[in-house]
């Protein structure tokens, strides 16, 4: 038997006219071979381009309203922090007005205890005197109560009472 021969044969497509115009003899064509990576690069840098610009033109739309937007959210800001600022002086206010209040107070407490020491001043006086008037009348109070130490004269002479309210005085304790 036979062996048969291998033989390699390439397919010849069959010849056509060529697609582009075929330029004259005398000029000089030149033919340049675009790759499909080359084709895919170009269609990719085209529609990066063409997305840029519908960005930027849609930015330049839009840019208006986002300020419009930022601008009133700083203005909310700046007017939230204003009434923030007016309700902390107002409560420093009240602070300071209860606390004048309450020094007032203190005050008016003062002169009370002060107006109470006096009276108290004014009746030692009294009782001493009294107590000093006895004594030297020859009456004694033997009683083994301790009576009131005696106080400096020059404190109280301002308020020492007149001779005639110690006189009204004994004679109301005598009746």
């Amino acid at each position: 038997m036979r062996q048969r021969q291998e033989t390699t044969r390439y397919y010849q497509a069959p010849r056509t006219a060529p697609r582009h115009p075929v330029p004259d003899q005398g000029t000089r064509a030149t033919t340049y071979a675009l790759r499909p990576v080359h084709l895919v690069c170009g269609a990719l840098a085209c529609a990066t381009a063409t997305l840029a610009i519908a960005g930027s033109i849609g930015y330049y739309v839009l840019r208006g309203d986002m300020m419009a937007e930022a601008r009133a959210e700083r203005t909310e800001l700046v007017l939230q922090y204003r009434n923030h600022i007016d309700r902390l002086r107002a409560e420093i206010e009240n602070l300071t007005s209860r606390q004048m209040v309450d020094r007032e107070t203190v005050e008016i407490q003062v002169m009370d205890v002060l107006r109470r020491q006096q009276d108290l001043n004014q009746r030692h006086a009294i009782v001493a005197d009294l107590v000093a008037r006895a004594e030297s009348n020859g009456i004694y109070l033997g009683d083994g109560k301790p009576l009131p130490p005696q106080n400096h004269p020059s404190t109280h002479a301002a308020s020492r009472p007149s001779r005639k309210r110690i006189s009204s005085l004994s004679a109301a304790k005598a009746s």
